[in-house]
């Protein structure tokens, strides 16, 4: 699903309950389609970005440190986490 070679299979269960949801995917997809709802390519790239998901009871922190977006664009980190180039910010773009 996010060819992200350490993702932990129970984060990735978290991730793929969001995507179907309760109605199954083909179900999710017509909803979608129909504009009854959310569409699935923002609820995905919401997912991924923020480590977060939508539960049965609502928002879920599924991995906000591990967040799939954080290794996808490389240059940021998590609010919290130290950046280990120390100094980075003062070099010089290349």
């Amino acid at each position: 699903m996010t060819a992200h070679p350490n993702l932990p299979p129970e984060i990735a269960k978290h991730y793929f309950q969001s995507i179907v949801g309760p109605t199954g995917p083909h179900q999710r997809r017509e909803k979608a389609a129909t504009g009854g709802g959310q569409t699935l390519d923002s609820r995905i790239v919401a997912d991924w970005y923020s480590g977060q998901t939508i539960g049965a009871r609502g928002m879920v922190c599924v991995d906000y440190t591990g967040a799939l977006l954080w290794d996808a664009i490389g240059f940021a980190k998590p609010r919290g986490v130290p950046d280990t180039e120390a100094g980075r910010w003062a070099v010089a773009p290349f």
